[in-house]
């Protein structure tokens, strides 16, 4: 039996995917650039210098690249991050592996405010 378990956060335990890929699609079109939900939806789990590249041209990259990313975080912030929750099961599953005695760790590629909100959203299930 493990002891222990290590779960990643985003879109493992916490439900974002839809939304972050709604806020890239948002980004875009803010910058001139027709990109579906489903095509920035494929591409969620990538960071910003690897998903940006999909859609722009290195000259666009370079002149607004930034920006975009910027004003995309901004939007997620605004918009989305408040409505984040984990996945129904998810405070379940961690209570019973407490129970069981296991340690538990999270993992997640976000940026430390964010991470904050999405370990608060647990108990918003």
């Amino acid at each position: 039996m493990p002891r222990a378990v290590i779960f990643d956060i985003d879109g493992t335990l916490v439900d974002f995917v839809d939304l972050h890929a709604r806020a890239w699609q948002e980004a875009f079109a803010e910058f001139g650039h027709d990109v579906t939900f489903e095509q920035a939806r494929r591409q969620i789990g990538k960071d910003s210098d690897q998903l940006i590249p999909v859609f722009l041209s290195e000259d666009e990259r370079r002149d607004y690249g930034e920006a975009m990313e910027k004003w995309r975080g901004e939007r997620f912030k605004s918009r989305y991050l408040e409505v984040v929750r984990p996945f129904s099961s998810v405070p379940e599953l961690l209570k019973c592996m407490r129970e069981a005695g296991m340690k538990v760790a999270v993992a997640s590629s976000a940026k430390k405010p964010e991470l904050q909100i999405y370990l608060k959203s647990r108990s918003r299930a």
